[in-house]
């Protein structure tokens, strides 16, 4: 089906998840364990930089796989071009108009007001366009 996201784009989409997640715990937990007494180790003292530019460059190639694999090439915008934009992105527009037939489903329609002809008095002095029950200008104040 066109309107389903490919298991590729699902594993890519989970995958970056999990290497963000992999790459923010790591970056934490030897933050944590530099705060907590691990600098007094030399040797760790000085790979702490190059481990936890790593880590959050694991992090960022993981959220960059997270946004290809939930838009797709052409809706992350790598691949310029619309009609390609407009395919991958279709399981998340569907998604949407679900959403917004779910809400107006709950809505009592009945109750609104029908659009009916609006009559409008324009102000001679500034030319604002009043409704018709306004004895005074909304914009200029004067008397109508």
């Amino acid at each position: 089906m066109p309107d389903q996201i490919s298991t590729r784009r699902k594993v890519l989409y989970y995958g970056g998840g999990l290497l963000m997640v992999a790459g923010i715990g790591a970056f934490m937990f030897y933050m944590g364990w530099g705060m907590l007494g691990g600098f007094e180790d030399h040797e760790l003292k000085e790979r702490m930089p190059a481990v936890m530019l790593t880590s959050m460059a694991i992090a960022m190639v993981g959220g960059f796989l997270n946004v290809i694999g939930g838009k797709g090439l052409a809706g992350a915008g790598l691949i310029l071009d619309p009609d390609r934009a407009r395919k991958d992105l279709k399981p998340y527009s569907k998604m949407a108009g679900g959403m917004l037939e779910d809400a107006l489903e709950n809505r009592d329609l009945s109750q609104s007001v029908s659009p009916g002809e609006t009559i409008k008095i324009r102000c001679r002095p500034c030319g604002w366009l009043n409704d018709e029950e306004s004895n005074f200008c909304h914009e200029c104040g004067k008397p109508i």
